[in-house]
């Protein structure tokens, strides 16, 4: 549900014609649903302002030429990129739909594109009724999201976030969110919306974490290792420095 207004800190752009700008609105998207999900989860309702910054979003996106199947954006100056934009507008599309019509309608849209929808989510009800589970261990893929070809526009939707962080706090006492991308810098915390206290986010598979919005930690490395790492690190950024290669740092999943 929606309330009138929002102080809001994100601008979306009129229109998106370079790779930078197409990842920069997506960003901003993440701002908004992070604030989304959270007073929803407070006061069970939303900014209308917020609601219509994801629709304004939404009409960008689409108007990319080709859109959203081969989506035609510059490069640089000379060299062009074709992107299927097919998952971040459908997520888009789903987010408004939740907030704009509510859990209920949204719940019969789920079932209109699912087959057996329905009968899927009450088997799994039924076999996790009674179990308390200490822990849930999950990667990223499958259960924050569906495929998307570029990690840093994979941004979390925000119902996947509402639903996701209930679980986590009402069934069981430690979520983990597991993936092999970085975490942070370009990595999992950069592209989450959910409440940072309800999950231990795992990043480089296992080897970063944060755990709860609260402490950062990770597994040490021997320091001649390290030594060569850094060194490995410097060397790939001069490349990426290079105008020739700088589309490596933003195509697929980048620079991870």
């Amino acid at each position: 549900m929606q309330s009138e207004s929002s102080n809001t800190d994100a601008t979306i752009p009129a229109n998106v014609n370079t790779l930078q700008q197409f990842y920069n609105l997506m960003a901003q998207t993440r701002l908004i649903r992070r604030r989304m999900v959270h007073s929803y989860l407070d006061r069970g309702a939303v900014a209308s302002e917020d609601v219509d910054s994801l629709k304004r979003a939404l009409d960008v996106l689409s108007s990319v030429s080709g859109s959203p199947a081969h989506a035609t954006v510059q490069l640089d100056q000379i060299k062009t990129i074709a992107l299927d934009l097919g998952y971040e507008i459908g997520e888009l599309e789903k987010d408004i739909l939740f907030f704009s019509r509510g859990e209920e309608q949204f719940r019969l849209h789920l079932n209109g594109i699912h087959n057996a929808f329905e009968e899927q989510v009450d088997e799994g009800v039924k076999k996790l009724k009674g179990i308390e589970f200490r822990s849930l261990v999950s990667d990223r893929d499958g259960t924050v999201n569906n495929y998307c070809g570029r990690y840093l526009s994979s941004i979390q939707s925000a119902y996947n976030a509402v639903y996701l962080t209930r679980f986590a706090a009402e069934c069981v006492a430690n979520a983990v969110i597991l993936t092999s991308a970085p975490l942070d810098r370009g990595g999992l915390v950069d592209i989450s919306v959910a409440p940072e206290d309800k999950f231990i986010y795992a990043g480089s598979k296992g080897r970063e974490y944060l755990y709860k919005g609260q402490r950062r930690g990770s597994l040490p490395i021997p320091q001649d290792q390290q030594g060569k790492l850094r060194e490995l690190n410097e060397r790939l950024e001069m490349l990426l420095a290079n105008p020739d290669y700088a589309l490596f740092a933003l195509i697929g999943s980048g620079f991870q």
